[in-house]
C-alpha cells in the first residue's frame, strides 16, 4: 500500500492474524487508532472493519487458513459482504466511526 494514503479493509467473519511486513501504519482499531511499525503482528478479532493511514509504503498480510482455491470462493469464506454493513433503505453504514477516525486524523 502506497505512503500517505489511507484504506478501508474488509469486515473478516473470522479472527485472523495481521502481519506488517514493512512500513508504518496506523489503524483505527476498536479502542482506538494504534501505530505499528514493521516488523510486528496482531491479531483482529472477528467482526471487525478497518481504517488505515499508511505513513510509509506497507506491505501488509493476512493469512487464512483455508481449503479453498479461488480467491472468489475465499472472499466468500471469510469476508463480510459489504451489502450486511449497510441499512437496506438508505444505503448507509450501519457502523458510524465518524468520531473515531476524526481523532485517527488528528494524530496523523
Amino acid at each position: 500500500m502506497p505512503a500517505n494514503s489511507f484504506v478501508v479493509g474488509k469486515m473478516h467473519r473470522t479472527e485472523h492474524f495481521n502481519i506488517i511486513l514493512k512500513g508504518s501504519v496506523t489503524v483505527l482499531m476498536e479502542d482506538g487508532p494504534q501505530r505499528f511499525d514493521a516488523p510486528c503482528m496482531f491479531i483482529s478479532k472477528s467482526g471487525v472493519k478497518k481504517v488505515l493511514y499508511n505513513h510509509t509504503d506497507v506491505w501488509w498480510a493476512v493469512p487464512h487458513v483455508t481449503e479453498t482455491t479461488t480467491e472468489e470462493a475465499l472472499e466468500a469464506e471469510v469476508i463480510m459482504p459489504e451489502s450486511r454493513l449497510r441499512d437496506p433503505d438508505t444505503g448507509k453504514l450501519l457502523v458510524d466511526c465518524l468520531e473515531q477516525l476524526q481523532l485517527m486524523l488528528g494524530e496523523v
